[in-house]
């Protein structure tokens, strides 16, 4: 009798192992389970605060993009649909003459088949030629990786108002424009050098703004076809 109640203890023991082993794989499989499932959801999370971050960083490029598409004026002072051009403003740069150094400068910069600079001394004072002969200049451009290249630029004679590059210079500026960089531009008259200008364009947006502009001619040129 003693023999059967001793088996019969030991397999109660045995089966209550047996049990506790069972619950401890089940809540190995529970907790695994719950592991993915909370891993996917970080996953999921990432990626998604990931693709907001790029959109906020776009969005941001645009909000800081100094560059947008204007319209030349018709004669009674309305924005012609036929005439636009790329325009971007700088207000950051200074001049220096024989009178001042460092002093503030604006800077308009006007593009379309040509690249020209409208120069404000002060930032009000607009400069330009009343003489009877074109005025010379040079302008200077320093790339993000050091390299500098002169190009020859000049403003017309009578009440011209725009420093306007040689077509080296034009095609120079698209390029390294549309690549986002940011170059350093140094302007001085050819007679004089001691008026120089000094200021940086910030490429970010162009790119963009320039193939809008890109397919605003073309569609009038198109137009005019048919």
């Amino acid at each position: 009798m003693r023999k059967i109640t001793i088996i019969t203890i030991v397999m109660l023991v045995a089966g209550i192992i047996s049990s506790c082993g069972d619950t401890s794989t089940a809540d190995t499989q529970q907790s695994t389970t719950t592991g993915l499932t909370t891993t996917t959801q970080i996953t999921t999370a990432t990626i998604v605060e990931e693709a907001e971050s790029n959109v906020e960083s776009e969005a941001n490029k645009l909000d800081t993009s100094i560059w947008k598409i204007e319209y030349y004026v018709d004669k009674f002072g309305d924005p012609n649909p036929n005439c636009p051009f790329v325009f971007g403003r700088i207000i950051d740069g200074v001049f220096s003459n024989s009178a001042v150094k460092n002093e503030s400068l604006t800077v308009k910069i006007l593009f379309d088949d040509k690249l020209a600079f409208a120069l404000y001394e002060y930032n009000s004072i607009e400069v330009n030629n009343t003489y009877s002969k074109q005025r010379d200049y040079e302008v200077t451009f320093k790339y993000t990786n050091g390299e500098q290249y002169t190009f020859d630029a000049y403003m017309y004679a009578k009440s011209g108002d725009r420093v306007i590059l040689n077509d080296w210079g034009y095609k120079a500026f698209i390029k390294h424009m549309n690549a986002g960089e940011t170059i350093k531009v140094y302007i001085e008259e050819k007679e004089r050098p001691i008026c120089n200008f000094l200021f940086e364009i910030d490429g970010t947006g162009f790119k963009d703004v320039y193939k809008e502009y890109q397919e605003l001619v073309s569609s009038d040129i198109d137009e005019s076809v048919e």
